[in-house]
């Protein structure tokens, strides 16, 4: 589907191994652009910290994203117009092993909410910035504990969550 910017809508391209296709040409069009800061509650800039912007709504399109400086200062382009939901989010670290920081922190939602249900809907226009996007994160709190069996031999390889008290609630760690 020529001219969607919905991956699902897209036309599909089959290119054979050693054969090309010319005149595959796209039209970019102008976007919004979101930008603001992410601090801790001590006023300390969060740096390298992932922010991401969706379509309003918990099951919204992802529609962009950017990591923190080291002021805190993120951008956000190529959005659409209208609005979108925007979520600071620790958890996103893409690392591995060792190399992965110390989730110190819980991720939020703006304006202020752990819910996604909850966010505020940030309006965007198409060739402007929304600024002033800011979020502030909480220190988060640690479980640690061991799993055992019945004659309190402790057990591997167990996959621990935490979440809201409701059964249907969102996850807030592991």
């Amino acid at each position: 589907n020529p001219g969607t910017s919905h991956c699902d809508e897209a036309e599909n391209l089959n290119i054979p191994q050693d054969h090309s296709r010319n005149n595959i040409d796209f039209e970019l069009s102008p976007s919004a652009s979101i930008s603001g800061r992410v601090l801790g509650e001590d006023g300390q800039p969060r740096e390298n910290l992932h922010v991401y912007a969706q379509l309003p709504g918990c099951d919204g399109q992802w529609v962009g994203g950017a990591n923190t400086d080291e002021n805190g200062n993120y951008t956000i382009t190529g959005l659409p117009e209208g609005g979108v939901i925007v979520h600071a989010c620790p958890e996103c670290y893409m690392c591995e092993g060792n190399d992965c920081p110390e989730r110190d922190f819980v991720g939020e939602w703006y304006d202020d909410v752990l819910d996604c249900s909850d966010a505020e809907t940030v309006p965007t226009t198409i060739g402007q910035d929304t600024p002033d996007i800011d979020l502030t994160l909480a220190p988060a709190g640690r479980i640690e504990g061991q799993i055992v069996d019945e004659q309190g031999k402790p057990i591997p390889n167990i996959h621990v969550q935490v979440q809201a008290p409701a059964c249907d609630g969102f996850q807030y760690g592991w």
